[in-house]
């Protein structure tokens, strides 16, 4: 049985061969960034050339450096290469790191060379979330926060940061960001509420290829930029907006109101799993658009059950359908009111995928529904509620 001591250098080896992974993964991406032109090349010789050159550089790490240095210099790179077009670039938008090693191991260097400015960096959890709790304007402009899940103290912190993101801010795309390939891992992180994973370790093909390891993070950083332009904007600020009309104006049971966008938080999350994902799939064994329709319905319906309980019309939401309620409640227009009763059938066609044939007894699959719908049920459930609230808390004339 091995002693304390050796646990502890068996530890120590263990971690040592994790950074040296992710310091070469971060070379390789910028090996990616300069064979897509995306970043000078020059600027990359220039960069491994000082490193290379460094007293501090271990024989592992100048051996990989000089390859990639010939590797770099070899013309036929630029010949294989395509034109600057596509290059990266966040604008105003920042980008957020959690990571203990972000520095030592290159990659705030290099990430700075790759998206043109430096990331706003924490070595630790407790130094971010005294942050989040100082500056109520963190997250404003920040497209994504990059979190380790082997951060110091616990090899789970990163996992209850993910957890307490995930539930404050919702909005705010959290992505794995680690070495670490280990399956439970990656399953936490994303049952923790993660938006992407990416792994500071090429497999074989990127590592052999490196472009196809920049290629894969341009596509997240770019995912990131459109999630930020389109969803945020679209789906997002209206249901933060309906909730603080929620709060600032009791209308019947403030609890119960709340719940309405609760509901609609959740259906959020659902929205931006992005089911392209390469981990995601394996591990969220569900049908994202069944839950947002799902989910939205449910919003609908506790929406009309504060109509209807204030106004006396039912004591006890049990017995009555959706589609009596929705008739029920006054307050909608006609439009609205065929709206809330296609948002309801689609939320039955999720709940209740496989019927049975009453005569027959034959099993009957009822249509799929597609992202498209759930996102039409949900961006329609949240303007029917906030248009309906405005009025049941108008000033009586």
């Amino acid at each position: 049985m091995a002693t304390l001591n050796e646990l502890k250098k068996q530890k120590i080896i263990e971690r040592a061969l994790h950074s040296l992974k992710a310091w070469k993964a971060a070379f390789r991406l910028l090996e990616g960034a300069a064979i897509e032109c995306h970043v000078g090349k020059n600027k990359v010789i220039e960069l491994v050339n000082d490193k290379i050159n460094s007293d501090d550089l271990i024989a592992d790490k100048r051996i990989f450096l000089e390859k990639l240095y010939e590797e770099v210099k070899d013309k036929r790179i630029e010949r294989t290469g395509k034109k600057a077009t596509g290059k990266l670039s966040l604008g105003t938008k920042e980008l957020i790191i959690v990571d203990d090693e972000v520095i030592t191991n290159g990659w705030a260097e290099i990430l700075k060379l790759i998206l043109g400015k430096e990331c706003k960096i924490y070595r630790n959890t407790f130094d971010f979330q005294n942050e989040i709790k100082t500056n109520p304007q963190l997250f404003d402009n920040v497209i994504g926060v990059f979190v380790d899940l082997k951060l110091p103290v616990s090899e789970k912190t990163g996992l209850a940061l993910m957890r307490f993101i995930s539930k404050k801010y919702s909005h705010v795309p959290v992505i794995g960001f680690s070495g670490t390939k280990s399956v439970s891992f990656i399953k936490q992180a994303f049952e923790s509420g993660i938006w992407d994973y990416f792994i500071k370790d090429p497999n074989e093909d990127e590592f052999k290829e490196p472009v196809l390891y920049y290629q894969n993070f341009c596509k997240l950083i770019n995912r990131l930029l459109d999630y930020d332009s389109k969803y945020t904007c679209q789906y997002w600020k209206p249901i933060t907006a309906l909730e603080n009309k929620l709060i600032s104006r009791k209308y019947y049971d403030i609890k119960l109101q709340q719940s309405i966008t609760d509901k609609l938080k959740i259906a959020y999350k659902y929205l931006i799993i992005d089911e392209v994902n390469r981990f995601a799939p394996d591990f969220l064994q569900i049908n994202k658009a069944e839950q947002i329709t799902n989910l939205a319905g449910q919003a609908l319906e506790t929406f009309c059950n504060v109509y209807l309980f204030e106004k006396g019309a039912i004591t006890d939401e049990r017995g009555l359908s959706l589609r009596d309620k929705i008739d029920m409640t006054k307050i909608f227009t006609s439009s609205q009111r065929s709206d809330a009763q296609d948002i309801r059938m689609l939320r039955n066609d999720g709940i209740h995928q496989e019927v049975l044939e009453r005569k027959t007894g034959r099993l009957v699959k009822k249509k799929t529904i597609q992202v498209a719908d759930a996102e039409w049920a949900l961006l329609t459930t949240i303007q029917i509620c906030d248009v309906a609230f405005e009025k049941i808390t108008a000033p009586k004339k």
